[in-house]
């Protein structure tokens, strides 16, 4: 399924975002 995949790449795109933006919450990836 690749809206499964798409749904789990803009999971990681947002993760690395509040990496650049805060790192503080940015422990729940969960794909």
């Amino acid at each position: 399924r690749t809206a499964v995949i798409h749904q789990c790449a803009f999971l990681i795109l947002q993760h690395y975002s509040s990496l650049y933006t805060s790192r503080d919450e940015t422990s729940n990836l969960s794909c």
